[in-house]
């Protein structure tokens, strides 16, 4: 009788489930991948405060290949040299050192900014710090940037 019920056991732990296949498809569907020609153009944005509404400066990027850019923030007379790497749906923007007129004793500084393309806008957050001393940040900001016609 023993042997029954551990027969009986088995057999019914080794059975096949009717259980419906899982979709993979739309488990695996996520953001499409960020391309050089969406971010290829003019944009112009502001840039926030890190938990604020408030505007801290606004910027206009010139990005002729989506891969690379000049970027010419309020306050400042040069253009900024910026390099773009894209990562899934995301874009990382590293710019070359530059002198800040903004902040105090203009120091020589760079920024990294991350940021995604939603609803027609690239946002994203950014960190500005300095040049010398990657990680010295100085400051830390959202953007929002609209790409013009």
């Amino acid at each position: 009788m023993k042997k029954a019920i551990l027969l009986a056991a088995v057999l019914f732990a080794c059975a096949k489930r009717d259980e419906p296949a899982a979709d993979t498809a739309a488990m695996a569907a996520g953001p499409a991948p960020l391309t050089a020609a969406e971010l290829a153009g003019t944009w112009n944005g502001t840039a926030m405060a890190e938990n604020s509404d408030s505007v801290l400066f606004t910027f206009t990027v010139w990005s002729p290949t989506g891969m690379d850019s000049k970027t010419l923030m309020a306050g400042q007379k040069d253009t900024v040299a910026v390099t773009h790497m894209i990562s899934g749906d995301s874009l990382v923007a590293t710019s070359a050192s530059y002198v800040d007129a903004t902040i105090p004793g203009k120091p020589t500084v760079m920024f990294r900014a991350v940021g995604r393309l939603m609803g027609g806008k690239l946002a994203g957050t950014a960190a500005v710090m300095l040049a010398s001393k990657m990680d010295s940040v100085l400051a830390r900001n959202r953007f929002e940037m609209t790409k013009t016609p």
